[in-house]
């Protein structure tokens, strides 16, 4: 996005790469195998979370363990989109809140990144559903899933372009190193 081909040529010293959507994952491995380049899944939303995916940043390049906020089995929030995108919108709730949440992914997502209680489910009945099982307080996503999600259950709409393109552009949220909760619950 922007990089000269010099810039482009020079990615191969690059000490760690951070992946942050899904569509990344092919080509950090890639680097990883040619060149020995480490990564890491994750994106800096909110402000606690943020600081430790930098934290885990230094901790892959120096070899060291990851450690990622551990989310519980009971949630009251459903976040569906993305796998990396989701799962580090529900690390960061947690991490900088306390809000437990759950991820439902409709795509595929890389090995590791959806953990117990997350699912991946394709179908719009499937998710219908299993939200209509979980009865979470709270559905996060584009709006598109709108409609799958009971009356009753509070929907805030997170745009995604993988999802509705630029059907909700201006609802577009910067998260990366924001008060979420803030801008999200508000």
């Amino acid at each position: 996005m922007g990089d000269t081909p010099e810039m482009l040529a020079d990615a191969g010293r690059a000490a760690v790469n951070l992946v942050l959507s899904q569509s990344g994952i092919e080509a950090a491995e890639y680097m990883q195998r040619q060149f020995g380049i480490p990564y890491l899944c994750g994106v800096p939303f909110g402000i606690r979370y943020a600081e430790m995916l930098a934290q885990n940043l230094h901790r892959v390049i120096c070899k060291e363990p990851v450690q990622m906020p551990r989310r519980g089995q009971q949630y009251d929030t459903v976040i569906i989109g993305e796998g990396i995108q989701s799962v580090s919108l529900a690390d960061a709730l947690y991490a900088d809140h306390g809000i437990q949440c759950k991820v439902i992914c409709p795509l595929p997502a890389a090995k590791g990144i959806l953990t117990n209680p997350d699912q991946y489910l394709y179908a719009e009945e499937d998710i219908q559903a299993q939200i209509a099982a979980d009865m979470p307080k709270t559905v996060i996503a584009d709006g598109l899933y709108q409609p799958l999600v009971p009356k009753e259950i509070r929907f805030i709409n997170l745009p995604h372009y993988a999802f509705s393109g630029r059907c909700f552009e201006t609802g577009f949220m910067n998260l990366i190193n924001r008060n979420i909760e803030e801008q999200l619950y508000d």
